[in-house]
């Protein structure tokens, strides 16, 4: 089984595990940072298998270890292949875990490295695609990366680029069509993607407006309160202001009405009551913050975590201004 984070990275790195037959597609599963810790929970149900995590990460690092080692121990082939910052690695290798863990590159270019070697040459160029897709999205553009590109046909660097901007709806859809139907028809491929990459342009734009229409700016720190499904966007588009070092995004911000319903939908089927008690919040910044999130999320009873320079945090809604507050203190601190 394959565990992957709900993103391109993630999604292309596990595509390349299948490629290398080391699974099924049927036997992709995925999980977002706040959710693995649930999904390893139920999974000590079943019977031990082999399990592949890849990119992921969880909210809870010390729940997260007690899960891994807990289905170790129950007998659980358990291999992480990850590019997170994570501080117990050596407690995972401890209890038989195989970690590989590189934070310099995206989870998918650190698959692709491991396993190209056991691809058929006939499949190479599907990895090529999943590993400049993966990359180009966690934007970590390492020379081998690079390189790979610039072999590309321009049409297949529009397919890249359409993937992006269309967004990941259904990984398991997604990889699909790739391995499958883009080889019976390489337009048809593109068409999928193309309606979806333009409306979610004129979405992105009016996303960056209201940031900037909201945001607050203090010295070299911008803060916004977005919703909370675009506060990666909203952190991202805001540290590429200038004269800025670090961007906030909180999530307690409004959307329109519909997409509110949708959600409270979602929520209320899923039992997620997490999503009405607690805020996530996106970092970004162009100085290494990880240690100071990590360490005032606990200190605020939340979670968080991620790379040096772009990460997040899950608080109580009661603490979530004293957070901020306290956060952008110590980012003006820094030198």
């Amino acid at each position: 089984m394959i565990i992957a984070h709900k993103d391109f990275d993630g999604f292309c790195a596990a595509g390349i595990l299948i490629l290398a037959e080391l699974d099924k597609l049927e036997d992709l599963n995925y999980a977002t940072v706040g959710y693995i810790n649930k999904f390893l929970k139920r999974l000590a149900k079943d019977r031990p298998k082999k399990l592949f995590l890849v990119d992921i990460n969880a909210d809870n690092s010390n729940l997260y270890l007690k899960r891994l080692t807990d289905l170790a121990v129950k007998g659980f082939e358990i291999n992480l292949i990850d590019h997170h910052r994570f501080p117990y690695d050596a407690q995972l290798k401890a209890a038989g875990i195989n970690v590989i863990r590189n934070t310099n590159i995206c989870c998918t270019q650190l698959v692709y490295e491991r396993f190209i070697q056991k691809i058929d040459e006939s499949k190479k160029k599907k990895a090529d695609f999943l590993l400049c897709l993966g990359a180009n999205d966690d934007r970590i553009i390492t020379p081998l990366v690079e390189k790979r590109m610039t072999r590309m046909r321009t049409e297949t660097l529009f397919d890249v680029y359409a993937c992006l901007m269309s967004g990941l709806h259904n990984g398991r859809e997604f990889l699909n069509n790739l391995f499958y139907e883009r080889d019976k028809n390489g337009v048809g491929f593109t068409k999928k993607l193309f309606e979806n990459a333009t409306n979610r342009r004129f979405i992105l734009e009016k996303i960056k407006k209201d940031t900037l229409n909201k945001q607050e700016v203090i010295k070299n720190v911008r803060i916004v309160h977005a919703y909370t499904k675009y506060i990666g966007i909203a952190a991202s588009y805001l540290i590429e202001q200038p004269n800025t070092d670090f961007a906030i995004a909180v999530g307690d911000g409004q959307a329109n009405i519909s997409i509110r319903f949708k959600d409270f939908i979602k929520n209320l089927f899923r039992r997620n009551l997490q999503a009405y008690t607690k805020v996530r919040v996106s970092i970004r910044a162009r100085k290494p913050i990880n240690e100071i999130v990590t360490g005032l999320a606990k200190k605020y009873n939340g979670y968080g975590g991620g790379h040096a320079l772009a990460c997040g945090a899950t608080i109580p809604i009661e603490n979530i201004d004293d957070f901020i507050l306290d956060l952008t203190q110590n980012f003006l601190k820094l030198k």
